[in-house]
C-alpha cells in the first residue's frame, strides 16, 4: 500500500511539472514571435527601410532582441530538461514557480531599461563602458539593467540548484 502512495505523489508532481511546463512553453510561444519583429525590424533598419531610425533607438532594440532571445531559449531549454527529469527526479514545484517569477521581474527590468530607459549597450557590458553613453541613456537605465541581469541569474542557478 506504501508503494502505491509514493506512486501517486509522484505522478501528482509530475502532473504540477508538466503544468509548468507548458506555461513556460506558452510564454515562449508570446514572446518569441515579439522578440522576432524585433529583429525584422533592425534588418529593414539596416536596408535603411527606415532611414530616419534613431542609431539610439536600434541599439536599444539590438540589446533586448539579443539578451531576450539568449534567455529565452535557455529557459526554455531549462523548461524541456526539468519535464524530460521530472520522471527521475523530484523537483521542487515552488522553486520552479519562484524562479518563474523572479524572471518575469528580471525581463520587466530588462524592458524597462531598453526601452524606457534607451540602454543599448548590446554584450559591451563590461565597467565602464555603459556608464560612458555619452548621455545617450541615463545611468539608471545601466543599473537596472545590471539589477535584471542579476535578478535573472539569481532566479536560473536556484532553479538549476534545485534539479541538480
Amino acid at each position: 500500500m506504501a508503494e502505491i502512495s509514493i506512486k501517486i505523489a509522484g505522478e501528482e508532481v509530475t502532473a504540477k511539472v508538466k503544468n509548468l511546463t507548458l506555461v513556460w512553453t506558452g510564454l515562449t510561444f508570446i514572446l518569441f514571435p515579439i522578440l522576432g519583429l524585433l529583429g525584422f525590424l533592425m534588418r529593414l533598419v539596416q536596408g535603411n527601410v527606415f532611414p530616419a531610425f534613431p542609431p539610439e533607438w536600434f541599439y536599444s532594440i539590438l540589446t533586448l532582441h539579443g539578451v531576450g532571445m539568449v534567455g529565452l531559449w535557455f529557459v526554455e531549454g531549462m523548461t524541456a530538461v526539468i519535464y524530460l527529469l521530472s520522471k527521475y527526479v523530484k523537483p521542487s514545484v515552488g522553486v520552479s514557480w519562484f524562479s518563474f517569477a523572479l524572471t518575469l521581474v528580471g525581463v520587466a527590468l530588462l524592458i524597462i531599461s531598453t526601452i524606457g530607459g534607451r540602454f543599448g549597450a548590446g554584450w559591451y557590458f563590461l565597467y565602464p563602458l555603459p556608464y560612458k553613453s555619452a548621455e545617450i541613456w541615463p545611468n539608471w537605465a545601466t543599473d537596472l539593467y545590471l539589477i535584471g541581469l542579476g535578478v535573472l541569474g539569481i532566479a536560473w542557478t536556484v532553479w538549476v540548484i534545485d534539479v541538480l
